[in-house]
C-alpha cells in the first residue's frame, strides 16, 4: 500500500517508499539529517533471455554529526541485488509516489485517473525517465498510440539505455504492424542485453545451477569485464573459481571484492571468506 507519513501511520502497513516517507517525516521532527535514496535493483532476466524485470525500491539514509551514516529500510534487499544507488530529493519522492498511484489506479481500471496522477508525478520530476514510461503504458492501454510513443521516445531521450522504454516500444510497434521499427528496438533490446553485466551474471547463476562451472566462468568474466567495481560480481566470481579449484584466483577475486565493497557487512563477509582460504593455507602468498 501506498500513501503519505499520515496515512501509513493510521493504516499501520506501507510499501518501501510509503514507509520511507513516515521515517523521513518523523527522523526530521527529531532534528536528524534523513533522506531518500533509491536503489536500483539488479535486472532479472527471463531464462530464454527476451524478458527482463528492472526492479525500483527506495530507502532513507540519516547521516549523524559523528559521519556515521545508516541506511533504514522496512525490506532491505540482499547486498547481490543491488545495482546501483541515487540520493532522491524530496520532490522525486514525490514523484515517485504519484507515478505508484497512477501505476494502481491504471491496474483498478482507473485511466483517468492514472493519467492525472502521472502528470502529476511528471510535473514534479520530468527528468526521471522511467515517469515518461509509465505515461507511455496509460497511454497505450488507451489507445492513444502516438501519445504512448512519444512518451517511450522521451524515455529514451533522458536515458538511451531506459530498457522499458525500448520494450515498450518494439511492443507498440507490433501492434501497429509496424515491423521495420519494432525489429530496429528489438535490435537495440539486445544491444542492451550484451552489454549489461547483469545479464551474464545471471547466465552463470543458471550455468552455476546445473553444475557448468566452466560456462559459469565465462559468463561472469564477461560481467565483470563489464562492470570491474562491482564487488558482488568480484564475490561471486571467486566463488566460481574455488568450486573450479583456482584457490589464487578465488582469493585474488575475494581481495578485489574487499577493495571494492561499500556495505560493512558486505566487507566482513569477503574478509571471513577470504581468511577461511588463508587458515587452510590456500589463499597463496598475496595479503
Amino acid at each position: 500500500a501506498d500513501g503519505s507519513a499520515r496515512d501509513v501511520f493510521a493504516r499501520g502497513s506501507a510499501n518501501c517508499l510509503a514507509y520511507a516517507n513516515l521515517f523521513v517525516a518523523l527522523a526530521r521532527e527529531a532534528g536528524l539529517d534523513a533522506r531518500y535514496q533509491w536503489l536500483e535493483v539488479r535486472p532479472q532476466w527471463s531464462r530464454v533471455g527476451d524478458r527482463v524485470l528492472v526492479g525500483l525500491h527506495v530507502n532513507v539514509v540519516v547521516d549523524l554529526h559523528t559521519g556515521s551514516r545508516y541506511m533504514v529500510d522496512i525490506d532491505p534487499l540482499p547486498a547481490r541485488d543491488i545495482a546501483g544507488t541515487l540520493e532522491l530529493s524530496d520532490r522525486d519522492a514525490a514523484a515517485l509516489y504519484h507515478s505508484n498511484v497512477a501505476m494502481d489506479a491504471l491496474a483498478g481500471g482507473d485511466p483517468d485517473g492514472a493519467w492525472l496522477q502521472a502528470v502529476r508525478a511528471l510535473q514534479l520530476a520530468p527528468d526521471m525517465s522511467h515517469l515518461w514510461v509509465n505515461m507511455g503504458a496509460i497511454y497505450r492501454q488507451a489507445g492513444q498510440y502516438a501519445a504512448a510513443e512519444r512518451s517511450y521516445l522521451q524515455a529514451l531521450a533522458l536515458d538511451d539505455w531506459q530498457f522499458s522504454a525500448m520494450a515498450n516500444l518494439a511492443m507498440l510497434y507490433e501492434l501497429q504492424g509496424r515491423e521495420q521499427e519494432r525489429n530496429q528496438w528489438l535490435q537495440r533490446v539486445e544491444g542492451y542485453r550484451r552489454n549489461n553485466p547483469y545479464y551474464y551474471a545471471d547466465l552463470g547463476d543458471e550455468a552455476a545451477a546445473a553444475g557448468l562451472w566452466r560456462e559459469a566462468l565465462g559468463h561472469y568474466q564477461r560481467a565483470v569485464e563489464l562492470q570491474p567495481d562491482d564487488s558482488q560480481l568480484l564475490f561471486a566470481r571467486s566463488m566460481i573459481h574455488f568450486r573450479l579449484q583456482d584457490l589464487p584466483a578465488a582469493a585474488a577475486d575475494l581481495r578485489q571484492a574487499i577493495e571494492h565493497a561499500t556495505m560493512r557487512s558486505d566487507i566482513d563477509s569477503y574478509q571471513a571468506q577470504l581468511e577461511t582460504l588463508r587458515q587452510a593455507g590456500l589463499a597463496g602468498t598475496g595479503d
